[in-house]
């Protein structure tokens, strides 16, 4: 993902947000408003942010509404 944030809403001094899917791991919905998603990139070479092997990274995604799970 990388996506403009000209109003640099993550606070990281920049105006792009980037976020490696690679191994999304574990969505979970905290409320009705709120999802998590992780992104486990500790394999070296696993084509995260660097070539070595990286930080768990977590979103957390503020929703009108969470949708229900398609099953």
């Amino acid at each position: 993902m990388n996506l403009a944030d000209p109003n640099d809403l993550n606070g990281d001094r920049s105006t792009r947000f980037t976020f490696p899917y690679v191994s999304i791991e574990d969505p979970c919905a905290f409320d009705d408003h709120t999802l998590r998603v992780a992104n486990d990139n500790h394999d070296p070479g696993g084509g995260g942010r660097n070539a070595g092997s990286d930080p768990t990274e977590f979103l957390r995604i503020k929703l009108n509404t969470v949708p229900e799970p398609v099953r």
